[in-house]
């Protein structure tokens, strides 16, 4: 009996499977979309996949509004925001800010800054995560580039994507 009990425990307790979907691809190709264009440019020839990226260029503390997206259709999930990119004499750090607003509860940030691009470094992926809870689904999001000091960082392949135990 004592065994029928610990099995029927251990099989209440079955972990559900995780589930990960993409819910934006913004492979960059122009800058048509960027809010700021004082410190944004496109760039053909630095890019990770071969259609360009976004070059950035700050002398001081900034922050860089790259892309909103309205309506992201997400909720009750883990939001993950990855996106790839490569820095070159970066005074301070660079990292990826992700503000978002959801109706009639405010505006919350996820903040890239426990691994932030500094120096010189070639392209690597970075990752920002936050999670909603049900019927919590986001007005937008807004995917942003801070720095704290100054250099020049290239952004390639952003991509948001949703978690969610099924």
């Amino acid at each position: 009996m004592r065994y029928l009990l610990i099995f029927l425990l251990l099989l209440s307790c079955k972990s559900k499977e995780i589930v990960r979907e993409e819910v934006y691809d913004f492979p960059v190709k122009e800058t048509d979309t960027i809010k700021d264009i004082h410190h944004v440019s496109f760039d053909k020839d630095i890019t990770k996949d071969g259609t360009g990226s976004l070059r950035i260029e700050v002398s001081s503390p900034t922050t860089i509004e790259l892309l909103k997206i309205k309506n992201p259709k997400v909720e009750n999930a883990l939001v993950i925001c990855e996106a790839m990119l490569k820095a070159e004499d970066v005074k301070g750090m660079a990292y990826l800010d992700i503000e978002y607003r959801i109706p009639n509860k405010g505006l919350f940030f996820a903040k890239g800054y426990k691994n932030p691009s500094t120096g010189t470094h070639g392209w690597v992926k970075k990752t920002v995560k936050f999670r909603l809870a049900k019927n919590e689904s986001p007005e937008y999001i807004n995917i942003r580039v801070s720095f704290t000091g100054s250099g020049r960082l290239w952004v390639d392949n952003i991509k948001i994507y949703k978690e969610i135990k099924k």
